[in-house]
């Protein structure tokens, strides 16, 4: 202390005004190491969670097949997943079912308890266990561990760029503080300058000049007045002289502990907008700030690239210039006119510029902005893309469509085969046995072709019933329709509906998973049925479904086109739009559950092809697949 005292105000200045930044810098530091070291534990462990629950839902069918090398080659997946080193999927009755070990990993960590579930830290990994649930049944639970050397270099790096970035900080404050402090201590020390003059000569007859800050001006002037006072009363020299050191002592402490305070709340706010700016850029969320009549101030980063554009280019645009929707605004009316937050999950979206993207899916917020009266001045819009969320629940359920079709497929297939193979051998030794011109060997000969076409029409059901995990290959579309028609075609003639089929010979093969392209056709084939049979119930002239492929080029590039044409209702213009949407359908009753053509949609984009819908209410509907064609070696 007593140095500090001995020291001119220049440098206690500097001392104390580095001293306070140091400590503010150490606290940042901890502070925000902790806090970062916390949240990146809790994103790896939901990120690990979310591959955890992934991950369940594809081993699903191997469990319940027992199919121990799909589930492996399941966990197989997890090599692409950074710090994964041991995963293992375990049967309900706590069995090890299938295992998977990076190369190069440590030791195989023990099996978990039964009761386990979610995650948990160990020194150097992190652990999750996640039940497989199907049909709110427990089958399994899946185990995975992850090392946590990523997390803590993230850590070390963190730390090191905080502290260079504060050390920095700090000397070029110094820098500019020795620059700068001779706007207040310039004056005071030509001040004690002339004080010290006069001290040593005596020579009553000088002046302070008057400058600086109000104080200083203050301190000079009562100095100059005090010397000419001096002549006249230089029995008070001694108390003047006191009074005087008094008073720049009051004054030098005053303005330190002013420029502290300022110096500290600049900091600190210049802190917390660099914050606010940096979450407001870089957070996940889609967001938008605009006034009370939706012309937009401010987006961040994710809103733009979300519309394919920079930031600048929303500055000034009205929201529903941009995005049209009657419904939408009336939304944003109310929550100006109430002051109410509004949130919607799941929202259907079309981008008007970009068809191509279908239709999104997003939870939203509005909340709006109010002055210190309570007026509404703003709104700040949030999205967040749930797309893929409710695709993959579109999926989930259409995989556990097709597994209780498969179910009930086996035993019907187990149930008609065998009194069907008793059928044709019976018919067989009738046909050998009785004369080639005879009506009874023309009898026999039908009951065999009729009862092979039976058994066809099991396989086919049952091949299609099976999910099969297939790699795209070399696919003749011709085959699929046939495969699809010999489900479909006797039900089809049933109702009176003619079937008009146009395939040329020379149809060029594509690449594609037959089964899925297969629930394509019996999909769009089965809409078509339904159209017909709703505008003519009974056999009628129009009642035709046409089915043609042909040759086609889409940006100079080959495809194959298969058009499905019917004469039914049609489709109404104003929900046209929206027959792709997950779970919209315009059938009657439980007819339909809306995942057909949403499905159908998500098959044919996987293929790299495209799925679009013509039609006229009360006249026709077109459905147009373009699908690659494959030519020479691959697809061209």
């Amino acid at each position: 202390m007593k140095a500090v005292i001995q020291n001119s105000v220049r440098h206690n200045l500097i001392r104390i005004v580095a001293i306070a930044a140091g400590a503010a810098l150490l606290i940042l530091v901890l502070s925000e190491s902790i806090y970062n070291f916390l949240s990146y534990r809790n994103t790896m462990a939901d990120n690990l969670l979310t591959q955890a629950k992934i991950m369940g839902l594809n081993s699903t069918a191997a469990i319940l097949f027992e199919d121990r090398m799909d589930a492996e080659e399941t966990l197989s997946a997890l090599d692409a997943v950074p710090g994964v080193v041991y995963a293992a999927i375990y049967t309900a009755n706590g069995k090890t079912f299938a295992t998977y070990q990076k190369k190069r990993s440590e030791g195989v960590p023990v099996q978990p308890s039964p009761q386990a579930e979610g995650h948990f830290f160990e020194v150097n990994y992190l652990s999750v266990i996640q039940p497989i649930i199907v049909k709110n049944e427990s089958i399994g639970r899946i185990y995975i561990r992850s090392i946590l050397k990523e997390l803590y270099m993230d850590m070390a790096m963190h730390v090191l760029i905080i502290v260079a970035i504060g050390i920095v900080s700090l000397s070029i404050g110094i820098l500019l503080l020795t620059r700068l402090h001779k706007i207040i201590t310039g004056p005071l020390l030509h001040l004690v300058s002339v004080m010290k003059t006069v001290s040593e000569g005596k020579d009553y007859s000088l002046r302070a000049r008057v400058q600086g800050p109000s104080e200083m001006r203050y301190l000079s002037e009562g100095f100059n007045e005090m010397l000419g006072q001096i002549r006249e009363r230089d029995s008070e020299l001694e108390w003047n002289r006191r009074h005087l050191e008094e008073t720049v002592r009051i004054r030098t402490l005053e303005l330190t502990e002013t420029n502290e305070e300022l110096g500290k709340e600049v900091a600190l706010r210049r802190e917390t907008n660099e914050l606010l700016e940096n979450i407001f850029s870089n957070v996940h969320v889609l967001l938008a700030y605009m006034d009370t009549d939706f012309n937009l101030i401010r987006v961040n980063n994710r809103y733009a690239e979300a519309d394919g554009r920079g930031p600048e280019f929303f500055i000034g645009k009205n929201h529903f210039a941009l995005y049209p929707n009657e419904e939408n605004e009336a939304i944003f009316r109310k929550v100006v006119e109430t002051g109410e937050t509004f949130f919607v999950r799941a929202k259907p979206f079309r981008y008007a510029e970009h068809p191509e993207r279908g239709t999104t899916f997003w939870d939203w917020s509005l909340r709006p902005v109010k002055d210190e009266y309570g007026k509404v001045t703003g709104l700040v819009l949030s999205l967040i893309d749930v797309t893929q969320n409710i695709m993959l629940y579109a999926e989930l359920m259409r995989a556990d469509h097709l597994a209780s079709i498969g179910k009930l497929a086996a035993g019907v297939a187990h149930e008609i085969n065998n009194p069907i193979n008793g059928v044709i051998n019976y018919a067989q030794i009738l046909l050998n046995r009785s004369d080639t011109e005879s009506k009874e060997h023309e009898i026999a000969g039908r009951i065999i072709k009729e009862s092979d076409r039976i058994a066809g029409i099991v396989r086919n059901l049952l091949s299609f019933a099976c999910d099969k995990k297939e790699e795209k290959r070399p696919t003749d579309l011709r085959a699929v329709l046939a495969d699809s028609l010999a489900l479909t075609e006797t039900q089809l003639i049933n109702d009176g509906t003619r079937l008009n089929v146009h395939m040329p010979d020379d149809l060029p093969e594509v690449v594609a998973n037959h089964q899925q392209i297969q629930q394509v056709f019996l999909n769009v084939i089965s809409n078509a049925s339904y159209a017909l049979n709703l505008k003519y119930p009974p056999a009628h002239e129009e009642k035709v479904l046409e089915i043609t492929g042909t040759r086609t080029e889409l940006e100079d590039k080959p495809y194959v086109r298969m058009i499905f044409h019917d004469h039914g209702t049609g489709i109404p213009a104003g929900i046209l739009v929206r027959i792709m949407d997950p779970f919209f359908t315009t059938k009657y009753g439980d007819k339909g559950s809306g995942l057909g053509l949403s499905i159908c949609h998500g098959i044919i984009s996987d293929h790299g092809g495209r799925i679009r819908v013509e039609s006229t209410e009360g006249e026709y509907t077109k459905v147009i697949i373009d699908l690659p064609a494959l030519l020479g070696e691959g697809i061209c």
